[in-house]
């Protein structure tokens, strides 16, 4: 099972296993990841990610388990094209 939601830039949401993407004011996706952690990876992003500065909020969705999270994360970025990730397209 998994669920999701959306983050405003500068929220933040711990939890269990997350597929995040990082979209721009037109819904357009920037990047999409993987992570225990969806504050503690924004904060790493946000001092190596070139769309750092480009993106208006962060959706997630909670995945019961990591094998589905890998799925999930591996579908989105064949699906949406995300402009900054390089693996999985």
């Amino acid at each position: 099972m998994a669920y999701g939601g959306y983050l405003n830039r500068g929220d933040s949401y711990h939890g269990k296993t997350y597929v995040y993407f990082a979209t721009q004011e037109s819904g357009e996706a920037l990047y999409i990841g993987m992570t225990k952690c969806v504050s503690t990876r924004l904060g790493q992003h946000k001092y190596t990610a070139t769309w750092w500065d480009m993106f208006s909020a962060v959706g997630y969705i909670t995945c019961e388990t990591r094998e589905l999270a890998k799925h999930i994360e591996k579908f989105l970025i064949q699906t949406h094209q995300p402009i900054f990730n390089t693996i999985g397209k």
